[in-house]
Order: structure tokens, then sequence, then C-alpha cells
């Protein structure tokens, strides 16, 4: 189908208004700063010795717990 506006022919191809293009970027940066933002802040958790400790202590009984589930098999 061929519309004819003013001297202009369209042949069914719609082209996208400047405030989709605009709401396109805006999105596209949304999403590109709040992974820059994760990615900045990724390493700021800081966690105290006495946590860090716990953790370790923890991490090595469920190793050792594991280790003697598999000596079992």
């Amino acid at each position: 189908v061929v519309h004819y506006k003013g001297n202009r022919i369209n042949q069914g191809a719609t082209h996208m208004p400047t405030i989709g293009w605009v709401i396109l970027f805006l999105a596209l940066a949304l999403i590109a700063g709040s992974m820059m933002i994760l990615r900045n802040s990724a390493h700021s958790m800081k966690i105290s010795d006495e946590k860090m400790k716990k953790i370790q202590a923890r991490k090595a009984e469920i190793e050792a717990e594991e280790s003697a589930e598999d000596k079992e098999w």
C-alpha cells in the first residue's frame, strides 16, 4: 500500500519520533549508570575482623563435615 503525503511517498515504513529516541537513550543511560554504581560499590563492604573470623570458622566447620561425609561414601 502506497500512501502519498505531500510530495513524499510513504510505503508503510514508520519512523520513530524524536521523543521515542529520547526515552530510549534515557533508559539505556539509566541502565548503564546503575551498572557503574553497582561496580563501584561492589568492594566497599567492610567486614569486621571478628565477623571474618566467624565466617572462616564456619567455613572450616562445613568443609570438615563435608569431608567426613565424603569418607563415608
